[in-house]
């Protein structure tokens, strides 16, 4: 068992769904949610992988890849900047 600490954005969002009827307590929303985000890249893997054999692709070059990962730490480093940003003015704001 993992304890973790949520930021109160999404401890308000898992406290809002048992009431739901959904889940029995909040320790079942973050397990079916990770379920959820590992089914939706199995998928993704799984239509990218039938374009592949029907012939539905584009060819790639190790530098395309590499401009991909590249894009996507970028878009991520973006968005973790954001959320300390808004942790930071959330915090700011309350004292």
């Amino acid at each position: 068992m993992i304890t973790i600490e949520l930021p109160r954005d999404l401890d308000r969002i898992v406290k809002e769904r048992v009431p739901s009827g959904r889940y029995a307590d909040e320790g079942e929303v973050l397990p079916d949610a990770l379920r959820r985000l590992y089914g939706g890249e199995a998928a993704a893997l799984a239509d990218g992988l039938a374009d592949l054999a029907a012939g539905r692709s584009l060819p790639l070059t190790v530098r395309d890849i590499i401009d991909q990962i590249d894009a996507e730490e970028a878009r991520a480093r973006m968005a973790s900047r954001r959320r300390r940003k808004s942790r930071s003015s959330a915090s700011a704001a309350s004292q």
